[in-house]
C-alpha cells in the first residue's frame, strides 16, 4: 500500500529537508541590491540639489555613501537601508538619508 502524500505532509517534508523559505533566500543578489541603491541615489532629491546640471557620473565610496557629479560640481548622498517588516520576506529597500549641499571645484 502506498503512502498518500498530502500538501501538509509534503510541506513538513520540505521543512525537514531544509527546503522551506528562509530570510536569506529573500535577499537580492549583490548586483541587484546595488542597482536598488543607485536607483535611490538618482531620485528627485539629488536632481533638485544639482539644479539644472545634468548628472555625469555616480561614484560609490568605500564608506557606502555616493558622490553624484555634474561637471565640476557634486553632492554627497547617504542612504538609509530599510529592511522588510519583521516576519515579511523581501529585499532591503533604500531611501535617501541625506544629500549634502552642492560643492564645485
Amino acid at each position: 500500500m502506498m503512502a498518500r502524500l498530502t500538501v501538509p505532509t509534503m510541506f513538513a517534508a520540505a521543512l525537514a529537508l531544509g527546503l522551506g523559505p528562509i530570510a536569506s533566500q529573500a535577499a537580492l543578489a549583490p548586483q541587484y541590491d546595488r542597482v536598488k541603491q543607485f536607483e535611490a541615489v538618482l531620485g528627485s532629491q539629488v536632481v533638485d540639489a544639482l539644479g539644472e546640471r545634468p548628472i555625469d557620473r555616480v561614484i560609490r565610496r568605500k564608506n557606502g555613501s555616493f558622490a553624484v557629479w555634474s561637471g565640476e560640481c557634486f553632492v554627497s548622498v547617504t542612504l538609509n537601508a530599510v529592511p522588510p517588516n519583521e516576519g515579511v520576506m523581501g529585499p532591503t529597500t533604500y531611501e535617501v538619508a541625506e544629500v549634502s549641499r552642492i560643492a564645485c571645484r
